[in-house]
């Protein structure tokens, strides 16, 4: 999914803390009370239905990723990072983002979506305040110039061709996650990821057959 010819695993981490954080504060933001559900209407329910699915596939795979790949990595060139504590952050998210899982899905197929709403605002709320403690870990210890201290430019560039067969096969779909990933970013920031991204794949962001998908999501994204 992403360009490999710049690879710097520890700037990509940060852009994907940035989508997951404003993710969050949307979902969160939304989800506020059930009295919002009156203002959602059919296009707008489905919509939010899908940037949370989205957000969802993003910071699950992100974790796993983490988890699976980076940590076990890093742990014997980076002795000093807590990759314990940070491990079991992961979990309680993790524990967390299952549960929104089925929030949602009933969500999806049930009419009483207000009540779904103010139980989706709290558990929400909880993955916040666990995602927030985590990332000021990670941004103290795991910058992309410290792990760029440990790991040279062929091991970078192994590592980026591993997070994106790791995105693709957990995360998705691409006509969901790929707008999810761009349009949660800052124009700054997105002008840059975006480069990262294969230009057939990026020209399909704005193709009919993938706004048809992903439109419904706009309201939630920076556009």
């Amino acid at each position: 999914m992403f360009d490999t010819n710049s690879p710097d695993i520890g700037k990509d981490l940060i852009y994907i803390h940035t989508v997951i954080t404003r993710g969050l504060y949307v979902a969160q933001g939304y989800s506020h009370s059930s009295t919002q559900a009156v203002h959602l209407n059919e296009a707008k329910r489905k919509g939010f239905i899908s940037y949370v699915k989205s957000l969802i596939s993003v910071m699950s795979g992100h974790l796993q990723f983490e988890d699976k790949i980076v940590y076990p990595y890093l742990k014997y060139r980076m002795p000093e990072v807590p990759f314990d504590m940070l491990k079991t952050q992961h979990q309680d998210m993790m524990n967390n983002l299952d549960s929104i899982v089925k929030i949602v899905d009933e969500a999806a197929s049930n009419r009483s979506f207000g009540k779904s709403l103010g139980i989706l605002n709290m558990e929400f709320r909880k993955t916040q305040e666990i995602w927030h403690s985590h990332i000021q870990i990670e941004a103290k210890y795991l910058t992309a110039e410290k792990i760029g201290a440990v790991i040279g430019y062929g091991e970078q560039k192994m590592l980026s061709r591993i997070f994106n067969q790791y995105i693709h096969e957990h995360a998705g779909p691409d006509n969901l996650v790929v707008p999810f990933l761009i349009y949660n970013l800052p124009p700054e920031e997105r002008a840059v990821f975006s480069k990262k991204i294969p230009p057939a794949l990026a020209k399909q962001v704005t193709s009919d057959a993938w706004k048809e998908k992903w439109m419904p999501m706009s309201t939630f994204m920076l556009l």
